[in-house]
């Protein structure tokens, strides 16, 4: 991808998962302008984690009660 994008075979990359995390301050990445980078962490917020903990505790819940909700095919 590196070198994708050095040669202009591709004109962007946005990317927030790399293969080590965090990416290290001297990697290719970091210093090309062609390249958007964020931390993996667009879903930390309070809402999302209220709403994230709030099913996990209702899932719980149910399971105990014996009548388990959001199941996925059947199980």
């Amino acid at each position: 991808m590196i070198a994708a994008l050095k040669g202009g075979r591709l004109g962007h990359a946005a990317l927030d998962v790399y293969d080590r995390e965090p990416l290290p301050a001297d990697h290719p990445l970091r210093g090309m302008d062609n390249v958007t980078l964020s931390p993996h962490l667009g879903y930390v917020n309070d809402e999302n984690l209220r709403m994230f903990y709030g099913d996990a505790l209702e899932d719980i819940e149910a399971f105990l009660d014996g009548k388990p909700i959001r199941v996925i095919n059947g199980v």
